[in-house]
């Protein structure tokens, strides 16, 4: 939650030194750390949920537990991770379809949600706001040619299945970048083990 605050908090600096708000700093810092505190209230129970399945299933796995046999563990390492593959899947790829589609924290503060009834907290235009440039220009250019699911969607799509691939390959990503994360690790461990 303090990191998720933070990083509200950040972003605030951020964009109120970009100059491409004219939201008060005090009202911008207002509409972002309360609801970020909302989402990591939410995000913090969840990762706690995972941690203490691991944590019941392999012990071993977290750095922070106390040495174990890993014959005493109650799932087999394979188990553990078809659990959580499939729990991603069912997440990433199925609850993706109910998730909201109204703006998120930064977009919420930014432009508000006249049409779900709530004000627009600045008036911008969300399509149109910001410092013009023959770089971001061509950046968003770029995006529009090579941007395989704009908008967790099919470019000319609709469908709802952009989202359940949205979901899925996004959660494949998160996965690897962990993986190569605990291989890195894994590595350095060994070469510092080695070294002395």
């Amino acid at each position: 939650m303090v990191t998720l605050q933070l990083g509200a908090f950040s972003v605030v600096l951020e964009t109120s030194l970009s100059g491409i708000t004219e939201l008060p700093f005090g009202a911008f810092v207002a509409l972002m750390q309360p609801i970020h505190l909302a989402i990591g209230l939410v995000e913090g129970l969840i990762t706690s949920a995972v941690l203490l399945f691991v944590y019941e299933s392999r012990p071993e796995l977290l750095q922070c537990a106390e040495s174990v046999d890993s014959n005493e563990s109650k799932r087999s390492l394979k188990a553990v991770v078809a659990i959580l593959a499939v729990v991603a899947l069912v997440v990433g790829g199925g609850l993706s379809l109910l998730a909201s589609s109204n703006p998120d924290g930064l977009e919420w503060a930014l432009f508000g949600n006249a049409e779900e009834g709530y004000s627009e907290n600045m008036g911008l235009d969300e399509e149109n706001y910001g410092a013009a440039s023959a770089a971001a220009d061509k950046a968003g250019e770029i995006q529009e040619k090579v941007a395989f699911l704009p908008d967790y969607a099919f470019p000319e799509s609709e469908a709802p299945v952009g989202t359940t691939v949205s979901g899925v390959v996004g959660s494949a990503m998160v996965a690897g970048v962990a993986l190569l994360i605990c291989l890195a690790g894994g590595f350095f461990r060994k070469k510092k083990a080695g070294a002395s």
